[in-house]
């Protein structure tokens, strides 16, 4: 990773957990809609930044904006889990059952976490498929897999002198 890379992806850091503070603590000022507005914007930054990262010149722009969603979804997730522990919990009028969140709240988050299944799902299996479709075009397996193939050969390889 070169230095800007490294650098860019500091900066990126730095602006969600910024705008992540900033959304809980002036929610208490201007209600919860700061929240709302905190997550699209982290989401916005984190695909904008991680599509400039992962873009250059000779590189594939399916796989870039591939990694550039995974890694907003993610932190969009990462980030409204940790915004929904500020929310306030309803309390039963009973008192015998714990507070809960409110039952859109608990809705969306458990929405938002089937995307993130989906999703992470879907940029795994995608990569791999990717992956045998070249090796299957080029009839080549990678360096690596070269590698360990004639480690295992010289493994079973043995030496007798006379």
């Amino acid at each position: 990773m070169k230095k800007y890379h490294s650098f860019l992806f500091v900066i990126i850091l730095m602006l969600n957990l910024g705008i992540l503070t900033a959304g809980i603590f002036t929610t208490q000022y201007w209600g919860q809609r700061t929240l709302a507005i905190a997550s699209a914007s982290i989401g916005m930054i984190t695909f904008l930044g991680m599509l400039a990262i992962n873009y250059g010149p000779g590189l594939v722009i399916e796989r870039a904006m591939r990694n550039a969603i995974a890694a907003s979804v993610v932190t969009m997730y990462i980030a409204i889990v940790g915004m929904t522990t500020f929310f306030t919990l309803i309390f039963h009028e009973n008192n015998s059952s714990a507070p809960e969140l409110a039952p859109l709240t608990k809705l969306m988050i458990d929405s938002f976490q089937n995307i993130v299944t989906i999703v992470i799902g879907f940029y795994f299996t995608s990569s791999t498929i990717i992956e045998g479709i070249q090796r299957y075009k080029t009839g080549k397996i990678s360096e690596k897999d070269d590698s360990s193939a004639k480690d295992k050969q010289s493994d079973n390889v043995q030496i007798i002198p006379k």
